[in-house]
């Protein structure tokens, strides 16, 4: 009577079995990685051009201008930022959190003032066209070229004496970084990553660094895929590479500074 064997592996092809699957591996889960990454960058992106176009309406029913960063309330206690002023226009607080954003901003006490904003945000103003809340709000005419003039970008999560950096802040392009009156110089990619050195930590962590003249290290221009998603002054929403919108033959910051100065809290 015959009686068939089967044969089990050896241990040389066990191994090469095991190296041909984290060989696959290996390949294979930066791909899927990568996949899921671009999967948050669209759902980022669709965040963003509902948040340009909730600036857009807010500005049709405030005689045409642009929010500014942040209003003081008259007690001098709640300081209300763009993200809670733009909110009604959305009915949504999710849609200012990116998904690829591991540290959104949360709310902030400073002193005895309260930043009030939604739970969680992500995006950061241009100061050229949201200004600071010491500026005059910008008029939607003011501005050279809309389409071609950033109005939010994505926010890097920097940290001021372990505390998030303030929810009012904004970024700016230009040198010094609120210019009251020309000259001013206008922002490149060495000024970011110099100044994003300058700010960071020993452990990885990033630091507001006011003495930097240039705060445009303050926009995570690593966010999805080696750039981000930025919003225009139209209320469109695109992604592009930092470096992109610098470029002095396209610089997307504005034309020129837009804001006036008001000295008013």
């Amino acid at each position: 009577m015959y009686t068939s064997h089967q044969r089990g592996f050896t241990l040389i092809e066990l191994l090469v079995v095991i190296a041909i699957i984290a060989i696959l591996a290996s390949i294979l889960f930066p791909v899927f990685a990568k996949a899921r990454e671009k999967a948050r960058q669209a759902s980022c992106l669709s965040n963003c051009k509902q948040l340009g176009l909730a600036v857009m309406q807010y500005a049709q029913d405030y005689d045409d201008t642009y929010p500014r960063t942040s209003y003081l309330a008259g007690d001098g206690l709640n300081d209300y930022t763009w993200t809670i002023v733009v909110q009604p226009y959305v009915k949504n607080v999710q849609i200012f959190r990116c998904p690829s954003d591991a540290n959104p901003c949360p709310p902030v006490v400073n002193g005895s003032t309260v930043y009030v904003q939604v739970p969680l945000f992500s995006y950061l103003p241009n100061y050229n066209v949201i200004p600071a809340h010491d500026w005059n709000p910008v008029s939607v005419g003011t501005i050279d070229a809309p389409a071609s003039t950033i109005m939010l970008s994505e926010r890097r999560p920097l940290f001021k004496a372990g505390l998030p950096i303030s929810s009012w802040k904004g970024c700016s392009a230009f040198n010094p970084d609120q210019p009251n009156a020309v000259p001013y110089g206008l922002a490149t990619m060495a000024d970011a990553t110099s100044g994003l050195a300058a700010s960071l930590n020993s452990d990885g962590t990033c630091t507001d660094n006011k003495t930097i003249p240039t705060q445009i290290y303050r926009t995570n221009w690593n966010a999805h895929n080696g750039g981000e998603n930025f919003m225009f002054a139209d209320g469109h929403a695109k992604w592009m590479t930092l470096g992109a919108t610098l470029d002095p033959s396209n610089f997307l910051w504005g034309a020129k500074w837009y804001p006036t100065y008001s000295g008013a809290g």
